[in-house]
């Protein structure tokens, strides 16, 4: 259904088709191929798409205009397999100076790099470019073709070949392999094909979480099929009928087919070329430079700190703090300003530092993504770096214990980066906060959370987490909150649990939620020191006089209410015909009466011990049963009261059904 045109450039010629959805065995496969990324480099006219041609057969050049300039102004793709278990997937990127931002586009997410430099050129601007933005991006391998061979001899390419290798010496790529190429007479294509198997051997991706994840590079329609996108799958899977998240709109979409190098599959694997069939969307409502993912599983932002280079390849420069640079990360380029940490003022070339980057457009970025900086005008690459948090402070002074976590991710040390972060906790987390907080991923912070509170160096608290101090300190706080309560209320049984929670949530900024706060009160109520009851909270040690007092007041009121009788005073002057001066615990005492079936409460301000109501009620049932029917004053009657209490007392047994009203009469129910 999805369509064998989906990724496959106009004009290619016909290639072998493979079957790419057996990477995990299972019925029917022998074998788990693994995918890579390979990316083109060089300066313009350096005979990248010739050489793609050559190695492939696809003509990565898709656009009329591509075929009549001779150059190549969009991304183009092809597929390349090497052996019998890999498969390259090939971005063939632009080399003019203008499009630079393509470039960058295609070169996000390889894992291998062939440079091309043309033997009748050497080593030209955009090469110098090129390769800048390849190192900032943390490609580790890359192999160099000499192109266009054909026309120089031996010894010239001799002289050429140690000119690059003088290049590389001071870069990523000083061991890099060096082939002599031409595409017109095949002139070293089974050699390149060679190295760039080896070289592909020690490829690892650079994206190493579970969640899907890829840059939309291509956006367009197909009839009967709809919506397509491409993009490089950065990592995670994708299937069909899976539910993606388009970013930065938050909206979400279903999957109606995958292709992944022009084959359909059932399973799409990071570090391939897919495209994607995706319902219920056009054209207007995803564009290049969106990002897809796992629905709710990455936080945009507008701000990241990030360990920066300055390289400007071109022409050095320093890069003063403040300064509005452009900020290229997957397929999409945003403004937003350097400041450098610590009060540095610049940064020279080929130094590097610390940076908080604020965006004027948030990204959808993770932590160790890789991003390009280029100069606002004229554009060209002046450095890039590494993000280490993405949801970092708006700061940019780093106390020591910062600065630690820091240099701790930048090296992959993740315990370091873990105990920092740890350390730095100022109010209970949750998994998500902590990831944010200490810049891991989430499943490695999922994972050390775990063990930590195995060692009991962490607490949960439902979904909650808390340092064990931490945990000490807010669990004595909630104590002497409760123990200060009683102090100043000594006649009430507890502190209402909103205004505990109110109390100890104003003490963070921001306030503690209302679900961490129960989970810590549940958390201390398993320890005994406090208790819970109908809403109010004590403390086992300081409640006893309150208790005593409350069950003293119980017997008071319901021996003034058995006394009473069928014509008890109303509760005001109940209260006061028993000497007690808090009305308000006196009506929470007749609460508890009413609960616990001592007293029956008819209305707000009447009660009467369960025994005379007891009385009445049967007094009622006893005359409708041999009358059938009867007046409101009949009934009055039967009870024996006045009617200040016969007509309350029949309204609440109409109310509990058991009597019911037949115009002016009651029968019952």
């Amino acid at each position: 259904m999805l369509i064998n045109s989906t990724i496959a450039p106009q004009g290619s010629t016909a290639a072998p088709q493979y079957t790419y959805d057996v990477r995990h065995k299972g019925k029917g496969t022998h074998m788990a191929l693994q995918h890579i990324i390979l990316g083109t480099a060089g300066h313009i006219d350096h005979g990248k798409s010739t050489l793609v041609k050559a190695l492939t057969g696809t003509d990565p050049d898709r656009l009329q205009e591509e075929k009549a300039r001779g150059i190549t102004i969009e991304l183009g793709f092809a597929q390349l397999p090497l052996g019998s278990n890999l498969v390259c997937g090939i971005v063939d990127v632009p080399g003019h100076e203008r499009f630079v931002r393509q470039m960058i586009a295609g070169a996000t997410g390889i894992d291998l790099a062939l440079l091309c430099i043309a033997a009748d050129d050497g080593i030209m601007p955009q090469t110098r470019e090129h390769l800048a933005v390849l190192e900032m991006l943390g490609v580790q391998h890359m192999v160099v073709a000499l192109t266009k061979c054909d026309s120089f001899d031996d010894e010239w390419i001799s002289l050429l070949t140690d000119d690059i290798r003088a290049f590389l010496a001071d870069t990523s790529y000083a061991q890099a392999a060096i082939i002599p190429t031409s595409a017109r007479t095949g002139r070293g294509i089974p050699e390149l094909k060679e190295s760039l198997l080896q070289a592909a051997k020690q490829c690892k991706s650079l994206h190493t979480n579970d969640i899907m994840r890829m840059p939309v590079d291509r956006v367009f329609t197909i009839k009967g099929a709809g919506t397509v996108v491409t993009g490089t799958l950065w990592s995670g899977t994708v299937r069909k009928d899976d539910d993606l998240e388009i970013h930065p709109s938050g909206a979400l979409v279903r999957v109606r087919g995958v292709q992944s190098h022009d084959t359909n599959c059932e399973l799409a694997h990071e570090s391939s070329r897919v495209a994607l069939n995706l319902a219920g969307i056009t054209t207007s409502d995803i564009r290049p430079g969106c990002v897809l993912t796992s629905p709710n599983s990455i936080t945009d932002t507008d701000r990241f700190d990030a360990f920066i280079t300055n390289c400007a390849p071109l022409k050095k420069r320093p890069l003063k703090t403040g300064t509005r640079l452009r900020i290229a990360h997957g397929t999409k380029e945003v403004f937003g300003r350097v400041l450098l940490m610590n009060k540095q003022e610049s940064l020279e070339s080929n130094q590097r530092t610390f940076a908080q980057i604020r965006l004027e457009e948030s990204l959808t970025i993770c932590e160790n993504d890789r991003f390009i900086l280029r100069t606002q005008s004229p554009v060209c690459v002046l450095g890039g770096g590494i993000v280490l948090r993405a949801h970092p402070k708006r700061r940019t002074t780093l106390d020591a214990l910062e600065e630690s976590q820091l240099n701790a991710l930048l090296k992959g040390d993740y315990a370091t980066a873990f105990s920092c972060a740890l350390e730095r906790a100022t109010a209970p987390f949750t998994l998500a906060d902590f990831q944010h907080l200490s810049g891991l991923p989430l499943k490695e912070c999922a994972q050390r959370l775990q063990e930590a509170c195995s060692t009991n160096l962490v607490v949960a608290l439902g979904a909650f987490y808390a340092p064990r101090a931490l945990q000490t300190r807010l669990s004595s706080s909630l104590e002497q909150t409760v123990l200060s309560y009683h102090q100043a209320h000594p006649d009430k049984r507890g502190m209402p649990k909103q205004e505990l929670f109110s109390h100890i949530a104003s003490k963070f900024h921001p306030p503690l939620p209302v679900e961490c706060c129960e989970a810590l009160l549940n958390f201390q109520l398993t320890k005994g020191a406090l208790e819970l009851d109908n809403a109010l909270v004590a403390h086992k040690k300081a409640a006893g006089g309150a208790r005593k007092n409350d069950e003293t007041l119980k017997d008071t009121l319901l021996t003034a209410l058995r006394d009473a009788g069928s014509a008890p005073p109303l509760l005001p002057a109940l209260f006061k015909q028993a000497d007690i001066h808090n009305t308000s615990l006196a009506y929470r005492i007749i609460g508890a009466l009413a609960a616990e079936g001592s007293v029956v409460r008819i209305q707000p301000d009447l009660a009467f011990e369960k025994r005379a109501y007891e009385q009445l009620k049967d007094a009622v049932v006893l005359y409708l049963q041999a009358n059938t029917r009867a007046q409101a004053a009949d009934l009055k009657n039967a009870m024996g009261v006045s009617r200040k209490y016969a007509i309350p007392l029949l309204e609440y047994f109409d109310s509990k059904h058991i009597t019911k009203r037949a115009g002016d009469f009651r029968e019952l129910a």
